[in-house]
Parts: structure tokens; C-alpha cells; sequence
């Protein structure tokens, strides 16, 4: 999962970069400082080196191999997740990504390095095999533990959506929606628990959730159940038409509309 460790560090990067790039006699390419071992110094010259060269895949393997020296492994995939089937042509990097990947619940990007049309490198197909069976297993499992998260999420058990969408996270950590689905229920947790004092707790998680999830109209259902929950009549309604106006899908479109159509 992403932490706020890792996005702290992704922003500094990018300023840093930012300040360096507004120099240009500042850019510098990487491969020096990370030739030295001076890893942070090749992740800041690097993402200056990338805002003025996108498409330098070698300079993007270089800046995922210095951020697994760090010891920062979501980054890392960051770097490398649009090179596929490149680094998937890798074998050793293939293997490290693959484990990285496995370990972190990144499995759509494990899925890619094990389906990749690979020519340079091919794991023995059995084990091939077995690897791509457990990772649609996980995938499989997670997608079953949204949907009872999301029906006991509608009917208002929230302690039962709470393990579900922890089992789903548990087997596909990297997926914005499985956090954002957490945060959400954390809200009306939150709300339920504390009332109005809970209200700051509530619509914090509620923004978070969006920041992840932004295409999402299920934020605004929630904060429609949460303002709800609060008496908050007139902000209910509003949010609960919005979340059907984005196209919210069962099984919470059906208690938004009753909701409304009975005014409570």
C-alpha cells in the first residue's frame, strides 16, 4: 500500500527536480551518483533528467534500481511498471520485480510480467504457470471480498465491511480503490461512533478517499449516509443525488433512491 511516507517523498522529488530543472545548467543525468552509491542524489537528478526526457526508459531502469537500493520498493515499481515487456525480457530483474511485486499486492503489475510477450527470458512454463494461477487466485479472491464489503457496506454492517475490504487489501494492497473503499466505511465508522465530534474524522477520510478515487461517485454516497447519520438533511439529499448523477452502481443506488424518495 502507499503510504504517506511514500507520496511525501514522491512530491519532494518532483519539487526538487522542479528547482533543479528551472536551472538547466543544474541537470545533471543520474548515472554518476548512482555509480557512487549516492542513491537520493540519482532519485532527485533523475526526476529532473525525466521532466526534460520522458520517454528515457534506460534512465527510468536506472532511477527503479536505485530506489530498491534505498530500500523503497513502491517507488521502485513506480519506475519500472511502464517498461513492461522490457524489464520482463530481464531475467534477474524479472525475479526481483516479480517477488517486489507479490510482496506489495501490486498484482496487476505481477499479472503483466508474467503474461508479457517475452522473447530475451522465459520462466520454465510449469512455474509460469503456477505463478499466473496465484495471482489470478488473489486477484479473484479481493474482487470477491469488494463485493461483500460493498453489500455489507449498502446494508450498513460496517464492521463486516471493514474485514472484507481488509482481506481484499491483504491480498491486493496496490489498488487506490480497495484503500479508498477502507477510508470510506472508516467514515461512517466514524460518524456512527462519535456523532457530531467525529465529523472532522469523517470527512477527512471522505477527501482522502477522493484524492484516491476520484472518478468515483461512491465518496459522495457516503457523504451523503454520513451527513445523514448527523441529521444534516439538505447536504444528505444533495450528496446522494450526486453520487447517482456520476453513475453510482448497485447495491447503493438502490438506498440512495429510497433514501430520498422517503425523506429520511
Amino acid at each position: 500500500m502507499k503510504t504517506i511516507r511514500y507520496h511525501l517523498l514522491k512530491v519532494q522529488l518532483v519539487i526538487t527536480a522542479g528547482l533543479i530543472l528551472g536551472c538547466a545548467a543544474s541537470i545533471r543525468h543520474p548515472m554518476k551518483a548512482y555509480q557512487v552509491g549516492d542513491y537520493r542524489t540519482a532519485l532527485i537528478h533523475g526526476e529532473a533528467w525525466l521532466l526534460s526526457h520522458p520517454d528515457d526508459a534506460d534512465t527510468r531502469i536506472l532511477l527503479g534500481r536505485a530506489a530498491m537500493a534505498t530500500g523503497d520498493t513502491i517507488l521502485a515499481l513506480d519506475y519500472f511498471r511502464p517498461l513492461v515487456p522490457r524489464v520482463a525480457n530481464d531475467g534477474k530483474l524479472n525475479k526481483v520485480l516479480l517477488g517486489a511485486s507479490m510482496r506489495q499486492g501490486d498484482l496487476l503489475f505481477a499479472r503483466q510480467l508474467l503474461t508479457a510477450d517475452t522473447t530475451g527470458f522465459r520462466l520454465q512454463q510449469e512455474k509460469r504457470k503456477q505463478q499466473l494461477a496465484l495471482v489470478e487466485r488473489r486477484i479473484h479472491d479481493s474482487m470477491l471480498a469488494v463485493r461483500n464489503g460493498d453489500l455489507a457496506l449498502a446494508e450498513d454492517r460496517l464492521q463486516k465491511a471493514v474485514s472484507s475490504y481488509r482481506i481484499a487489501l491483504d491480498n491486493h494492497a496496490a489498488q487506490r480503490e480497495y484503500q479508498a473503499r477502507l477510508m470510506l466505511v472508516e467514515a461512517m465508522i466514524f460518524a456512527e461512533t462519535f456523532g457530531d465530534k467525529g465529523i472532522g474524522q469523517a470527512y477527512e477520510r471522505i477527501d482522502s478517499a477522493r484524492s484516491l478515487w476520484p472518478d468515483s461517485p461512491l465518496p459522495y454516497w457516503v457523504e451523503g449516509m454520513v451527513a445523514n447519520r448527523l441529521g444534516r438533511k439538505e447536504l444528505a439529499w444533495t450528496a446522494l443525488n450526486e453520487a447517482l448523477a456520476r453513475g453510482i452502481e448497485e447495491p447503493f443506488a438502490t438506498k440512495a433512491r429510497s433514501m430520498i424518495a422517503g425523506g429520511r
